[in-house]
C-alpha cells in the first residue's frame, strides 16, 4: 500500500458568469438605487454612513429587471448546489427552493462586516457595479470569505506553507459585475473596504433546497 494524501473539509466557490442577468445590471441598479433611497428616507438601518443593506424582500418586487436578473441568479445558485452533488436522474428537480435577496451597496470607505446565514444553505453574492481598482489597495471591494477548518490548530513552519487546498487562510475573491460567487451558508464573509471610486453594488441570495416529503425550516 502506498503513502496516500486526502483533501478532506473542503469548501466549495462556485463562479458562475450569467451573461443573461449581466443584461439586466444598469435597470436592475437604478430599481436599486431607488429603493436604496426610499429606505434611507424612512430610517431603514444602515450598517455605517457609507453601506446600506437592504430588508430580505427583494424577490416580492414588481420591477421587471430585477424578477429577471433574480431568476437567472438563482439558476446559478442551483447550478452549483447541483454539480457538488451527484443526485440519480430527475431527484434534484423534485427539490423545492426556498430563499431570500437582499440589495447590499458599499460606497467608497464603507465595508461589509463579517456576517454568515446559518438558516441557508448557500449564500450567493451576484455583482451588479464594481468600483474601480485602487492603485495602493488591491483588497479594495474583496469578498473575503473567512478561514473556518483550523481555528485552533498549532501553527508551525511546516503549516503556513503548505500547498493548496491544504494552506490556511481566508480566501479573497473579487466581484465582478455579472459574475455570481456561491458559498456555503454558514461560512463567515465580509466585504473589505472600497479604496476606490465608484460603489460595489450586489445582490445578497440565501438559499436552501427542500426534498419530497420534508417540511424544510422555519423562516430566517
Amino acid at each position: 500500500m502506498q503513502p496516500t494524501i486526502t483533501p478532506i473539509h473542503a469548501t466549495p466557490l462556485g463562479v458562475v458568469p450569467l451573461p443573461e442577468a449581466a443584461r439586466w445590471n444598469t435597470a436592475a441598479a437604478e430599481v436599486v438605487t431607488r429603493r436604496a433611497a426610499v429606505d434611507a428616507a424612512i430610517a431603514i438601518p444602515r450598517s455605517s454612513p457609507f453601506t446600506q443593506v437592504g430588508t430580505d424582500d427583494a424577490m416580492a418586487w414588481n420591477d421587471e429587471p430585477v424578477r429577471a436578473l433574480i431568476a437567472e441568479v438563482l439558476r446559478g445558485v442551483a447550478w452549483v448546489a447541483r454539480t457538488v452533488n451527484r443526485f440519480p436522474r430527475g431527484e434534484f428537480e423534485s427539490f423545492a427552493l426556498q430563499a431570500r435577496v437582499m440589495y447590499v451597496i458599499v460606497s467608497r470607505d464603507g465595508g461589509l462586516g463579517a456576517r454568515n446565514h446559518p438558516m441557508s444553505a448557500w449564500t450567493g453574492i451576484y455583482c451588479l457595479e464594481a468600483p474601480e481598482p485602487a492603485a495602493d489597495r488591491p483588497d479594495s471591494g474583496l469578498l473575503r470569505i473567512y478561514e473556518s477548518r483550523m481555528r485552533n490548530m498549532f501553527a508551525d513552519a511546516t503549516t503556513d506553507t503548505m500547498v493548496l487546498p491544504f494552506r490556511p487562510g481566508h480566501y479573497g475573491y473579487q466581484l465582478a459585475p455579472g459574475v455570481l460567487a456561491v458559498f456555503p451558508g454558514g461560512e463567515m464573509y465580509e466585504i473589505a473596504p472600497v479604496r476606490g471610486a465608484g460603489r460595489l453594488l450586489a445582490l445578497t441570495v440565501q438559499a436552501r433546497f427542500v426534498a419530497p416529503g420534508q417540511k424544510g425550516a422555519s423562516r430566517w
